[in-house]
């Protein structure tokens, strides 16, 4: 049977630390990684062995949304739920990308990894996925990981949430200069190591040159370090804000710095390490769109007692995956490396990386996000081979971006056309408020509304709206030369996979400009008649012809103003009879540049005072037109008072008359003015 205990962060399972009375020589190379594995449980958690660590991955598509539980599991089959505190001094690390996806970190030398030989290393991690939080109902998996590895003789690691260092504890030959690199911390550490208790481990830490602090290693641990010994090594694993550890800085970076000498004493000898790690903490700056990551190489905590770098080589990658030089220049990153300082600067939006959607204090804004890696393997006249390896999870500051509501309505469709954005494309439309009724995006599409989202080149989603002038929800307010239609909008969205939600408001107004139409007047037989407040585009016809200077029907006063010119004496006009006798109009409509109408209006004018045309010869000219509320009328019937006079010529709309000043019955009409006497 499974056993199954909790940790909660103060004290260790003994398997934590394997103690052993004999030392052995065991030749070291060069680490060289090797990317075998073997493993057991489900098919969808991926492992990977990379560098001094084991990598299981969880794709979204089966954690999002649940929760999910990692215990290690030990040799004897007990299970221990990893927390961040366990995490934190047992070398795990669990990380969560903006996608749901989650990644789950362990290092070789992690409590609960059983080793063979120092070259050979199986984790075995179980985990729970559950939709409820008490984990009630939990799918159970376990994975089973197998890597080899062939380590440095010094190996330091700067993981999210821990700093790890491990050194090889073969004995040397004794050689002259014994403690001559720092006799001031080497001969205190050996001072306390003769005054200490017989047979046990414990742990000197350095907080200054003449500061120290001396613990038992089970009084380390209660407080958080993590302590291993292997036939061959030693490993020293501290939280970053541990209370021994100082705060140093290096070409304007700070680095926490842990510096301990581990000894062990029995009857015959006293064995004593030094562990040192660093790690830098505010290493990142991000300028402009730039992120800079900066890393000094002369960390004194690291090179104590040694006097020179012999040789030194870096290697950088994405995700613990090397690049080669092609790649990081195809990627455009920057990568400047000298004998103090290694500086990376990497752009946003880079391959490699990430952009993710996020709402803060309701705003809308971006994060850009990438995990790059450094490694510096060094060789010194101290210690040897140094690598030294800093994993980071970088992900850019918030930087909100204000979407933005767009006006692209097309009057003469009498359809409001709005777009919204722009947005990435984890962005979903759910809802849309139109004057303050909300509806969803299927319900708005039933209504009538056109609701759809359209793709960018640069990958980028707007989101588009299309509404009718006539919808009941839109506001119609009749104002002085014109009519305002209002669209009170607001648009909700959500963030995918966590269901963020935020949302933007927008009034957008259309102002239908009426016509201004001014009197007809009417001189030399031309009606005319001054048309405002017209778009530069409009199109005039009068009746189904459009008036244009061409045709001397439109004389344009200015881009907004013209006169309509109309012979009386044309089928252009209508004639109507009223209750006040014969009324004369000009039948106009406006157009847009697609031919859409727009108006119609009628233009009311004074009857002319003489439509007919007098000829010198005594002849008389009349046209006739048709009056337009007499459906009925045939204009070839029409006669003068002479019954006997009928047209000339006429068609459908018009007459023509032609008789002299004695026929057909002409009468003569004379007015007489009366003037006032003058007197002087």
């Amino acid at each position: 049977m499974t056993r199954t205990q909790t940790y909660t962060g103060c004290t260790i399972h003994a398997a934590c630390i394997q103690l052993t009375s004999r030392l052995m020589s065991v030749a070291l190379f060069l680490a060289t990684e090797v990317s075998t594995q073997q493993s057991t449980g489900p098919g969808f958690i991926v492992a990977s062995c990379q560098r001094s660590l084991i990598q299981l991955n969880l794709p979204a598509q089966y954690v999002l949304k649940q929760y999910v539980r990692f215990s290690a599991i030990d040799q004897d089959g007990a299970a221990y739920v990893i927390t961040d505190a366990l995490a934190t001094q047992c070398g795990y690390t669990i990380a969560y990308d903006g996608w749901g996806n989650i990644l789950f970190r362990t290092s070789l030398y992690s409590c609960y990894t059983q080793i063979e030989n120092d070259t050979y290393y199986t984790a075995s991690v179980k985990i729970e996925i559950s939709s409820r939080p008490d984990m009630g109902g939990a799918m159970s998996y376990l994975k089973v990981v197998s890597c080899p590895y062939v380590w440095s003789p010094r190996e330091i690691i700067c993981e999210k949430n821990y700093m790890e260092v491990s050194v090889r504890r073969k004995i040397p030959v004794i050689s002259e200069g014994v403690f001559r690199d720092e006799p001031e911390d080497w001969s205190t550490a050996f001072t306390q190591a003769v005054s200490g208790l017989m047979s046990v481990w414990q742990v000197v830490f350095h907080l200054s040159t003449t500061q120290k602090t001396t613990m038992m290693t089970d009084a380390a641990q209660n407080i958080g370090y993590g302590i291993k010994t292997t036939e061959s090594r030693i490993m020293l694993r501290a939280p970053y804000d541990a209370a021994q550890a100082l705060p140093q800085k290096f070409g304007n970076v700070t680095f926490s710095t842990v510096r301990a000498t581990l000894f062990y004493k029995q009857r015959w000898f006293i064995f004593l390490v030094d562990n040192a790690v660093a790690c830098p903490v505010d290493d990142l700056k991000f300028v402009g769109d730039w992120i800079v990551w900066t890393v000094p190489k002369n960390v004194s905590s690291l090179l104590t007692g040694a006097k020179y770098i012999q040789s030194s080589r870096i290697q950088f990658g994405i995700d613990l995956l090397n690049l080669t030089n092609a790649e990081i220049l195809s990627r455009n990153y920057q990568i400047t490396d000298s004998n103090t300082v290694t500086i990376t600067r990497i752009p946003y939006g880079a391959v490699g990386g990430y952009y993710k959607s996020h709402v803060m204090n309701f705003n809308y804004g971006i994060t850009y996000s990438i995990r790059p890696f450094l490694e510096n393997v060094w060789v010194d006249d101290s210690w040897g081979v140094t690598k030294y390896t800093i994993i980071k999870d970088i992900t850019t500051p918030f930087e909100q971006r204000t979407p933005v509501i767009t006006n692209e309505t097309i009057p003469s469709t009498q359809i409001f056309n709005c777009t919204v954005g722009t947005f990435l494309p984890d962005v979903r439309l759910v809802n849309v408020s139109v004057g303050g009724t909300m509806l969803t995006v299927s319900e708005g599409v039933t209504r009538g509304y056109t609701i759809e989202n359209r793709t960018n080149p640069d990958g980028t989603v707007t989101f588009i709206l299309k509404v009718p002038f006539s919808d009941q929800h839109v506001s119609k307010e009749v104002v002085p030369n014109g009519i305002r239609f209002v669209l009170n909008v607001t648009f909700v969205f959500k963030i995918i996979p966590y269901d963020e939600i935020f949302n933007i408001t927008g009034i957008i107004e259309y102002f239908e400009t009426q016509p201004f139409v001014g009197p007809c007047g009417q001189q030399g037989g031309v009606l005319t008649a001054t048309l405002g407040n017209l778009d530069p585009s409009w199109r005039i016809y009068i009746k189904n012809t459009q008036a244009t200077s061409g045709n001397k029907l439109l004389l344009p006063i200015n881009q907004t103003f013209s006169t309509v010119q109309v012979p009386a004496a044309s089928n252009y006009i209508m004639n109507e009879v009223t209750n006040q006798g014969l009324a004369i109009t000009i039948p106009m409509s406006i157009t847009d540049r697609n031919g859409n109408n727009l108006y119609t209006i009628t233009v009311s004018c004074d009857v002319p005072s003489n439509t007919a045309v007098c000829l010198p010869n005594g002849t008389v000219k009349v046209l006739v037109t048709k009056i337009s509320n007499i459906p009925d009328m045939d204009m070839s019937r029409l006669t003068l008072r002479d019954t006997n006079c009928f047209p000339v010529t006429s068609d459908d709309t018009t007459a023509q008359f032609t008789f002299t000043v004695n026929g057909c019955k002409t009468t003569r009409r004379v007015k007489f003015y009366l003037y006032p006497n003058v007197i002087d």
